[in-house]
């Protein structure tokens, strides 16, 4: 284990994060899970005098591929728990100490952390490890927001193989802020990069399986529109992009409309937004005449709860593919991903992993 790194002390530090605080809204978060997490619940580890961690994630879906780089030289942390939407999070100043204490802070950006994404970039002014790895991604594999705002789509964990495109900027990171360790953090993001490259090929084979006329899929929000290019999948949301928004009267004739017209009897809810406008999707499609039934929840926004197979970012992605394939009627194996890769099988047996299977979590 490396020596603490990167962490300010003295009169500077606590002017920094007195600064940092004021300029943070006070609050909590929409869920019980609120400030900063440090304990196995937030998948992170604490390590310093002060418990401070060297990495710093926003959201676990970052901290479990900044895991994985970082392996045993670094500990990584994670400051929204499982279950918080991101997108209407109010950071509390332990937020902001632990964002001005931690070695290096990666964030999604594109605006996917809301309040919070300002106070990052303005701490990134002053910090050199304070990293918003998608806004590294070139431009035109980003997706604008099909809401009519203008503003792009943060939702890029969607498509895996998107994602590990993620994965030089982490280590990249990682090796300035602890060189020492440079080349296996190089060695453990090449391993990790053709993993998700693996798994990648195995959510294409599943999503195939669908008959291309049932190969819609409507959701709570717009956070399935990078799933939807990566996999050929047509998508769309009862909210727009960020579940600050509202949807219409309009929005919901709209998609009764397009549930007559296809056929498609089942929509899905997401794990960390409100059912309440997907539910009234479903009354409406009814009061029209439709068969319509709400299946889920998807993880869309964070992952599911600590310590099970869809608590990690590749088992959310998982889960989500087998609900979705198996409700659009395609075929997906027993267990997913982890009967392919005989994880499952290991797990059963007592080797390690999660109880419960992304079959478990459906209908």
């Amino acid at each position: 284990m490396s020596a603490p790194l990167c962490r300010s002390r003295g009169l500077f530090a606590a002017s920094a994060v007195a600064l940092l605080a004021i300029a943070l809204p006070l609050g909590c978060s929409s869920s019980s899970e609120s400030g900063t997490q440090r304990d196995a619940a937030a998948g992170g580890k604490t390590t310093g005098a002060a418990g401070a961690a060297d990495v710093l994630c926003t959201v676990p879906m970052l901290s479990d591929l900044a895991e994985a780089v970082a392996g045993e030289h670094l500990t990584v942390e994670t400051l929204l728990g499982r279950g918080v939407d991101p997108h209407i999070y109010r950071p509390t100043t332990a937020d902001a100490i632990a964002c001005q204490e931690a070695g290096a802070v990666l964030y999604v950006g594109l605006r996917l952390e809301g309040a919070l994404a300002e106070n990052l970039e303005q701490l990134g002014r002053s910090r050199p490890h304070v990293v918003a790895i998608g806004e590294r991604l070139p431009e035109d594999r980003v997706l604008e927001a099909d809401d009519g705002t203008g503003h792009v789509d943060p939702h890029i964990w969607m498509d895996v193989a998107l994602w590990a495109e993620t994965v030089p900027a982490i280590v990249e990171t990682l090796s300035q802020l602890a060189p020492d360790h440079a080349a296996d953090f190089a060695a453990n993001g090449q391993a990790l990069t053709e993993e998700l490259q693996a798994f990648d090929v195995y959510v294409r084979e599943r999503i195939a399986t669908i008959p291309d006329a049932r190969r819609v899929m409507i959701t709570a929000h717009d956070a399935f529109q990078y799933f939807g290019r990566g996999y050929g999948i047509r998508v769309q949301g009862v909210q727009g992009v960020s579940t600050a928004s509202e949807a219409g009267i309009r929005d919901i004739q709209r998609l009764v409309e397009l549930l007559r017209e296809t056929g498609v009897q089942t929509v899905f809810a997401e794990s960390s937004t409100s059912d309440r406008q997907i539910a009234a999707l479903v009354e409406s499609a009814e009061a029209a005449g439709l068969e319509v039934g709400l299946s889920g929840p998807l993880f869309s926004d964070s992952t599911g709860p600590a310590g099970t197979w869809e608590g990690t970012y590749v088992g959310m992605i998982d889960h989500n593919v087998s609900l979705i394939v198996g409700k659009l009627g395609g075929e997906v194996p027993e267990g997913g991903w982890r009967s392919v890769t005989g994880e499952l099988e290991r797990a059963e047996s007592g080797g390690g992993g999660a109880e419960t299977t992304p079959a478990d979590k459906t209908e």
